[in-house]
């Protein structure tokens, strides 16, 4: 399923706007109050948490992976996939879903969070669910035994509910919105700055006068970078757009290849290009 929310930090004292007229005729349901506990794993380098990406078992709920789409501004946009095991180690079918992140490394516990959650529902009166609203109370600790505390505000979209919606409610917190200037999931606030270093694959910025160096360089991060994030995507096999933007990428990729091939290593290059080849024709067999 796709997830949209947004996360706002806010101290203790910070009290919850009136949302009843942020939707017109929708409704604020009553407050549910739950604890959630919640291991995160992550490679030793973080790589995992440093694409937006986050592996997590949750007592009661299984294992969650979430696996980020482009966003921008407060609004967090994922897809959230779910499956069952216990909570010793993810499932190989979670794992190999994230392969193209973590690329092979060792898979281990890196923070443990413990949450106390405080939800209301917004419906319409017809009882369509718009969003769910969360105020959440989050201690967490890390792998080097780092422990922090936060309060986050969190406004979740219902999954076919309009993104107007999300703005209308975000409008009614004010000074609140700009307290970060992205999103940032939990486990990664809890792993502090490690976890918000850049990702395997920066696309850099060409200069004003950029050499054949830094134009080939640009142009290949583009595309791994692009295949790398749209191959979960492409693996899970629900939506289609998934399996055409990670062969978009490895088409551009093997065309940029072919134009700089006088300026590349040859072996290296042949090779790269052979197993892209094989990685369209595959693609290209399962968007068929």
């Amino acid at each position: 399923m796709r997830e949209r929310e947004a996360k706002l930090i806010v101290s203790d004292s910070f009290e919850l706007p009136d949302l009843s007229d942020a939707i017109a005729d929708a409704e604020l349901g009553e407050a549910v109050e739950w604890v959630a506990d919640d291991v995160y794993h992550d490679t030793a380098d973080l790589r995992l948490a440093r694409w937006g990406c986050t592996v997590r078992h949750r007592d009661g709920e299984g294992w969650t992976v979430k696996i980020p789409k482009p966003s921008a501004g407060l609004v967090l946009d994922r897809i959230e996939v779910g499956f069952r095991g216990d909570r010793e180690a993810p499932p190989t079918r979670a794992l190999n879903l994230v392969g193209s992140l973590t690329r092979g490394a060792e898979v281990g516990e890196v923070a443990h969070l413990r949450t106390h959650r405080v939800s209301r529902v917004v419906t319409l009166p017809d009882g369509e669910r718009v969003a769910e609203l969360t105020d959440d109370a989050v201690r967490g600790s890390s792998r080097d035994g780092g422990e922090s505390g936060f309060r986050e505000i969190e406004v979740e979209l219902a999954e076919h509910a309009d993104d107007r919606w999300l703005a209308e409610i975000l409008e009614r917190f004010g000074d609140a919105r700009s307290v970060a200037e992205r999103p940032v999931p939990k486990a990664v606030r809890v792993l502090g700055t490690a976890a918000m270093e850049p990702p395997d694959v920066v696309v850099p910025a060409l200069p004003a006068k950029p050499t054949a160096r830094e134009v080939i360089r640009v142009a290949l991060a583009s595309s791994v970078a692009q295949l790398l994030l749209q191959l979960p995507a492409a693996r899970l096999g629900t939506d289609p757009e998934g399996v055409h933007q990670a062969r978009v990428a490895a088409r551009r990729m093997n065309s940029d290849l072919k134009t700089f091939k006088p300026l590349l290593d040859a072996e290296w290059a042949a090779h790269l290009r052979d197993e892209l080849r094989w990685m369209i024709d595959a693609l290209g067999a399962v968007r068929d």
